[in-house]
């Protein structure tokens, strides 16, 4: 009788809206436990702030760096074409601006800002289930959505069996939520604030929305415009499929309210409208006039892999694909809510095998209404003639199942923690070298390092690196700069004055035939930092 009372207990605080808060403020602190121990446990090492795909993430930390410094438009560090300050990131400028403001660490605010963006998304995300679910079912919906993931874990069994890595070629072969980050809720927090972030405003975009129709109101439809704005002007990828999905909402409205327009709902799009063809018109401008910016664009290729390879990075949360269209034959008899969600579903599906070369990243989004129908096709599982002793459990362990991922994920990071994995914590010598570029280069100098220092100094430095990118950097440039570090060829002297190079840095213990090769034009050039496993010089 007393366990029955527990149960009673703990199914009363599951359902509740304390329960609710609980996993909304737990999960995104579990999640990035291991980052927080990064730091607390770093020892004599720097930790990057980081436990995925350092590349990426050096280059967001550039343009923070930038924002730090007082700037609102950005250059592209990346390279050394000459170009003009224009382009503008919202999220980097605004996290850049608060670490400049408080003097606060970028390490820190980059931290916080992924636990204050997921809570947000989780409150925002409970506002909006809550439409179409009730009860447990809401609090399941908030678990699936926020921890909700695909057949990662068992990828990567393979991969350690097989000896396959999940890397190069192989990667598009295994499950999507091991190598697509933007697939899921808890991957973009684990990744990167830019992720959660745009989240978090696709739901206030169709959330404003749907408030700014059912209360006639131009309030909610400002938060949309000015949500959609902030996303065209950080990650503007995203501006394909809101435009359809919007106008779908939009004439979803109409035909409910059999075309009936108050002054305050026209006024509402209107000012969306505007602000999304600002923003829009905007990156346009800067991708397609911007030397420093239109070769990002043009290399800036993701295309989606086979579609059993997304299904498989879904997993059990795929059943909400089915879910979804059994429901299609009642269309007429749904609630807008989720005709709303079926058309979201379906349709940024769809346009994820649109002829766009970057549609692989209209991913970002997906997995909100895929959760949604999963959690309905459990309930449908629940109310079949099966036992509810039987159904029940059988409900929990599919919801479990979609969590193994993220939890061998979490397990992972920590052992990158406790290994201090040298891809993401710098020793002393590098960070002392990384330290003094950047407190002695400015905009005017160009450094020239190797490939892998090239893309590490990138976040430090407020000069413009030779080959600070794979996806920045012209790729005549980069595989110069890799032969000349790499392969320890002549012709570093013509080179440097070709790229006009004002400062070189060499990794002493990778690099030793590049130094013993250009000695002669080393020894000419004056040394500013010199440690055990570093040379800083300016070319005379």
């Amino acid at each position: 009788m007393v366990s029955m009372d527990k149960f009673s207990k703990i199914t009363e605080f599951y359902s509740s809206h304390k329960g609710r808060l609980l996993i909304i403020l737990l999960i995104p602190l579990v999640l990035l436990a291991p980052y927080i121990a990064g730091y607390l446990f770093s020892g004599s090492t720097f930790f990057t702030g980081y436990l995925m795909n350092s590349h990426d993430q050096n280059i967001y930390y550039s343009f923070m760096k930038q924002a730090q410094e007082g700037h609102i438009r950005f250059l592209n560090l990346c390279c050394d074409i000459p170009h003009e300050r224009e382009y503008i990131h919202t999220l980097f400028l605004f996290l850049g601006g608060v670490s400049g403001l408080l003097y606060l660490p970028l390490g820190f605010v980059y931290l916080v800002s992924k636990y204050v963006f997921a809570v947000l998304f989780g409150f925002a995300a409970w506002e909006m289930l809550k439409k179409v679910l009730t009860g447990s079912w809401l609090t399941t919906g908030l678990l699936a959505l926020m921890l909700g993931s695909g057949f990662g874990l068992f990828g990567k069994i393979y991969s350690f069996i097989s000896g396959v890595e999940v890397s190069g070629e192989t990667m598009s072969s295994f499950p999507g939520d091991l190598w697509m980050p933007e697939m899921t809720i808890w991957n973009s927090i684990n990744y990167t604030p830019l992720f959660i972030w745009s989240y978090l405003l696709i739901v206030l975009i169709y959330g404003g929305i749907y408030f700014g129709e059912k209360r006639e109101s131009f309030k909610p439809f400002l938060l949309s415009a000015i949500s959609v704005f902030l996303i065209g002007l950080s990650h503007s990828y995203d501006l394909v499929p809101i435009a359809f999905i919007s106008f779908s909402l939009f004439l979803l409205f109409r035909i409910c309210k059999a075309w009936r327009f108050r002054m305050r709902v026209f006024w509402g799009y209107f000012t969306y409208g505007v602000l999304f063809l600002a923003s829009l018109i905007y990156q346009y401008y800067v991708l397609k006039t911007n030397s420093g910016f239109s070769l990002w664009a043009e290399k800036n290729v993701n295309l989606p892999p086979n579609f059993l390879v997304i299904l498989a990075g879904f997993g059990l949360l795929s059943l909400g694909y089915i879910e979804c269209i059994v429901r299609l034959p009642k269309f007429k008899q749904m609630g807008i809510e989720l005709k709303f969600l079926s058309i979201w579903l379906l349709l940024q599906t769809a346009l994820m095998y649109s002829p766009f070369d970057f549609s692989r990243r209209f991913i970002l989004g997906i997995c909100v209404p895929l959760a949604v129908f999963f959690v309905l096709f459990l309930k449908r599982l629940a109310k079949t003639k099966l036992p509810p002793k039987l159904t029940y459990p059988l409900c929990g362990l599919l919801l479990c199942i979609t969590f193994l991922t993220p939890a061998y994920q979490v397990a992972a990071n920590f052992g990158k923690v406790y290994i201090k994995d040298a891809r993401f914590f710098y020793t002393q010598d590098a960070f002392e070298a990384y330290s003094f570029i950047s407190e002695n280069l400015t905009e005017d100098d160009v450094l020239l390092s190797g490939i892998k220092e090239s893309n590490r100094a990138l976040r430090f430095s407020s000069a413009p690196v030779v080959a600070g990118s794979t996806q920045q950097t012209p790729e005549a440039v980069r595989r110069e700069t890799e032969i000349l570090f790499s392969e320890a060829r002549e012709g570093l002297k013509d080179f440097a004055r070709q790229r006009a190079v004002t400062h070189i840095l060499v990794n002493k213990n990778e690099q030793g035939r590049f130094i013993s090769v250009n000695e002669n034009f080393l020894d000419n050039s004056e040394t500013l930092f010199e440690n055990d496993s570093y040379i800083f010089c300016e070319i005379e």
